[in-house]
């Protein structure tokens, strides 16, 4: 009955109250109204008395089942120059190679997938913050110079691929590479033309998928 009473509103998630003189009985047997479909439940009253239940892990486990979380790929491009441009061809490479949604960071602001925000971003980890909130994204291209990510670091725990414009000795740059270590990879070297770039990410991308 519940289920049937979600479905009309076409809810994914809601909480239904009932009114029915035997709770330990069958709602057929006793019969049973009911008063509210709540979109927005609160879990809270779940955890008002001794339970091994989890209402809230079981609510996340079904909605981001655990094999499928984090499955947002992490693409960093580093240069001191502008990356606009080979962030624009990665992305447009991986939509055409893979068919996913993927929102980029550069300069000029975030971009998920042809739709500008339009609110500020001051540094990596709110754009990152920005992007990964959109659960239509399959992957996110950031593009920084080596300062930004020195000074306010890159907002991801994980990178699938890291790539540099340049490779230059300085504290920034040292910074950078241990950065990139501690996120699961390695810095490449980024190719200087924006198409090649494209096409070199995507086929990081598909060998780290097959291997997987």
């Amino acid at each position: 009955m519940a289920e049937a009473a979600v479905a009309v509103f076409d809810l994914d998630i809601a909480g239904i109250d009932l009114r029915m003189p035997d709770i330990a009985r069958s709602w057929r047997e006793v019969g049973a109204g009911i008063c509210e479909v709540n979109p927005q439940p609160n879990l809270a009253v779940h955890y008002g008395f001794p339970s091994p239940v989890d209402p809230a892990g079981i609510l996340l486990d079904r909605t981001y089942p655990p094999a499928d979380r984090g499955r947002m790929r992490h693409v960093l491009l580093v240069g001191e120059g502008d990356l606009e441009a080979h962030a624009a061809a990665a992305a447009a490479t991986l939509r055409r190679r893979f068919g996913w949604r993927v929102g980029t960071a550069t300069r000029s602001g975030v971009d998920l997938d042809g739709w500008r925000p339009g609110q500020r971003v001051g540094n990596l980890p709110e754009a990152y913050g920005q992007i990964v909130e959109d659960r239509e994204m399959d992957a996110a291209v950031y593009a920084a110079p080596p300062e930004a990510i020195a000074a306010s670091g890159i907002g991801t725990r994980r990178l699938d691929i890291a790539m540099a414009a340049v490779d230059r000795p300085s504290g920034a740059w040292r910074m950078v590479e241990a950065t990139v270590r501690a996120a699961g990879t390695e810095l490449r070297r980024l190719p200087p033309d924006p198409e090649a770039a494209g096409r070199r990410i995507a086929a990081l991308l598909e060998r780290q998928t097959t291997e997987a």
